[in-house]
């Protein structure tokens, strides 16, 4: 080493003053407080189940229809239960191989569901136990098909779940979608307790998909009943029953669509819509049935048909999300889906279709509600940069230089501003869907809350040592560190995939990184330990909070996270900034930004809360691209950032390697395959459909 050579301890003694190594040491207690949360907050026994799911493929359970029949029945009408029903008879035949593969992929990706194979025997033993007024109309049908058709309205009713024919092959886990429409999950047996106590309305969503391209619901395949979902005791599955009982004849055409199938769905769907916005199909379709038999009272007691709280809703989801071709309009590419088909290829038919998106409107809503999503991604975009922008600016061009302290005084204003709206409106009245007790909050709000106050310390901290532009560039390595942090607490199983594209973007970043003129060590610390603590927290959350049955809106979470949060954050601050704080520094920097700068912090929560019910975590992160674009892009307005040709190749690396990893190759790969399947359209054309995929 020569002479003129800085030490080691030199270098650290000339990046650090004494505040700065207090800061760091802070950053270095929460990640040892991080590591003991890892190892006695979560349960052992989630530890060991997460172990399992890790170490072992995993399939959905399989339960016996009888079984399944003993259970109690749910009580809970708003969670859908993880169940997979599905019909194969007679009973006792051999299913064939087609049919077990396309069931196969049902149970991988939804492995942590029950899966339940019914009969043509289960289906007798379910109408007579539970639906005795129905059973010589079920009984007496003349095709197996017919009953067929009608006992999944039953499955829906009485246990929830979801159904699908057995010719359905899964692509994605089913979860996100329901989760995306507001309508949580949980295991069977988590959903027998009673109706969960709220003073907030409690919505019953059923699911179903659209097909044919037409928006007239009585259009031939406007909608199948291959697939459905739905929580207990939903009463639109009755509307189906109801009307066979009332009309022998069905539609009137004779046939099998008509009478038990598409064709009576549509017809229903269409009444429902029409005649049942005011909340009084339950008590429409309990009459019709006690009509029949009064003592009957399955979903049908004052708790359900006098429940001013529980209403229901019927979600038609967008074409191609759960059939990815209609047989009634797609004639070009229909063929190509047809397994008799001699140029059949499964492989090119599903990179047609895009299935990692999962579209969050329903077909009734789309008019309306589209100007209001754009509306509520443009305030998510304002008020993030915005937020980001007067942070950036109170921290470097005033006196102000006390970004812990900032921090800790937007968690103190987002205390009282939602202990204010809790007890003046119904914003926060989700909270009162979560039993919260002490022990709840020890082992959940606490460590949580711990995990988010390092998050906003560390991402406030990074702006004394880094500019705007070049945070931005780090970020773009946040999807990288959640998956490894989802595969270290083993709630995500690693990929050759998955880690080639972590090694492009971590690569890419590097790049942006060995670009940067005036690199700090120090900040590219904070800006990680911000990811760290970012990605865990959102673990944690998943592991303490999602397996527990609780879901909370972000406003919810802030009221219980921001008082601990603001305490936490506030012993910190002591520890660091205390010290050097001069009371002369807030009128300088200004009541009025301070203040500003609390509000737009608190209106980008509400921003969240605004948006999150109506996009995907995908959505969220292919939308925060062009917003983090932008605002590189005011950064170098405002304050002349220079950014050199090597941070722009690796951030742009990044970026194309974080898209394609969100929305998949086989996304991209999809305009090739269907210039393909143009090409051969005329020797299509004549082949018939069978078998579908």
């Amino acid at each position: 080493m020569h002479s003129d050579s800085p030490s080691l301890v030199r270098w650290l003694r000339a990046q650090c003053s004494r505040r700065r190594y207090q800061c760091a040491f802070a950053a270095a207690i929460l990640m040892l407080l991080l590591f003991h949360f890892h190892t006695t907050v979560v349960p052992m026994e989630s530890s060991s189940r997460l172990t399992s799911h890790f170490s072992t493929p995993s399939i959905a359970r399989e339960v016996s229809a009888r079984s399944l029949l003993s259970r109690p029945i749910s009580k809970d009408p708003v969670k859908i239960p993880k169940i997979i029903h599905q019909t194969w008879f007679p009973a006792g035949s051999n299913m064939s191989e087609r049919a077990q593969s396309w069931v196969q992929t049902m149970r991988e990706q939804n492995p942590d569901w029950e899966w339940v194979l019914w009969d043509d025997e289960t289906n007798n033993l379910l109408v007579q136990t539970y639906f005795p007024w129905f059973w010589d109309i079920y009984s007496g049908l003349p095709k197996e098909i017919l009953r067929a058709d009608l006992v999944r309205n039953f499955y829906m009713y009485l246990f929830g779940g979801m159904y699908a024919d057995v010719d359905t092959e899964a692509l994605v886990p089913v979860e996100p979608l329901f989760i995306g429409h507001g309508t949580s999950v949980a295991s069977h047996h988590k959903t027998l307790s009673s109706l969960p106590p709220s003073r907030s309305p409690l919505v019953q969503r059923a699911f179903m998909g659209r097909m044919s391209h037409s928006d007239d619901l009585m259009a031939s395949a406007a909608v199948p009943n291959g697939w459905m979902a739905s929580p207990p005791g939903h009463p639109f599955w009755l509307m189906n029953i109801i009307f066979l009982m009332e009309h022998p004849e069905g539609t009137g055409d004779g046939s099998v669509e008509g009478l038990t199938g598409p064709g009576v769905l549509s017809l229903m769907i269409k009444h429902y819509y029409e005649n049942f916005k005011n909340e009084s199909l339950r008590q429409h379709v309990c009459d019709r049935v006690q009509q029949r038999q009064p003592s009957w009272s399955i979903f049908c007691g004052d708790e359900y048909v006098h429940n001013e709280r529980l209403r229901d809703a019927l979600i038609l989801l967008p074409r191609q999300q759960i059939y990815p071709y209609s047989w009634a309009d797609d004639r070009d590419s229909v063929c190509l889906a047809a397994h008799n088909n001699p140029l059949f290829d499964a492989d090119e038919c599903k990179r047609l279709m895009d299935v990692d998106a999962w579209p969050i409107h329903d077909f009734y809503g789309d008019n309306k509600s589209n100007w209001h999503l754009a509306l509520d991604v443009l305030s998510w975009i304002f008020w993030s940069n915005a937020t980001i922008l007067l942070n950036k600016w109170i921290i470097n061009s005033t006196a102000f230089h006390y970004p812990i302290l900032l921090t800790c005084w937007h968690l103190v204003f987002a205390t009282i501003v939602t202990q204010v709206l809790a007890r003046t409106t119904r914003l926060l009245d989700g909270r009162r869907n979560i039993p919260m007790d002490a022990r709840m909050y020890c082992r959940s709000i606490l460590p949580i809350g711990l995990l988010y106050c390092g998050t906003l310390v560390c991402s406030n901290m990074v702006y004394l040592y880094l500019n705007i532009s070049f945070i931005q560039m780090l970020k773009a390595a946040g999807p990288v560190v959640t998956l490894i942090t989802s595969w270290s607490w083993k709630v995500a199983k690693p990929s050759i995939g998955a880690f080639i594209n972590i090694l492009i973007i971590t690569l890419s970043v590097a790049m942006a990184v060995s670009g940067e003129i005036r690199f700090s060590w120090l900040g590219f610390g904070f800006q990680f330990a911000s990811l760290v603590f970012d990605a865990n927290r959102l673990v944690m959350v998943q592991i303490l909070l999602s397996d527990s049955g609780q879901k909370m809106d972000p406003l919810v979470s802030l009221y219980y996270f921001a008082p601990a949060c603001a305490f936490m954050t506030s012993l910190v601050a002591w520890q660091t900034e205390y010290a050097s704080f001069e009371w002369s520094s807030i009128a300088q920097a200004g009541w009025t930004v301070l203040t500003l700068s609390a509000v737009m912090g608190f209106m980008l929560n509400v921003s969240i809360f605004l948006l999150i019910g109506k996009t995907s975590g995908l959505a969220m992160t292919l939308i925060s691209i062009p917003k983090n674009i932008l605002l590189i892009a005011i950064s170098v307005i405002l304050w002349h950032t220079p950014i050199t040709s090597m941070q722009l190749l690796g951030y742009n690396i990044a970026l194309w390697s974080l898209l394609f990893y969100s929305i998949g190759w086989n996304t991209v790969k999809a305009h090739i395959g269907a210039l393909r399947v143009l090409s051969r359209k005329s020797e299509e054309n004549e082949v018939l459909l069978a078998d579908r995929v």
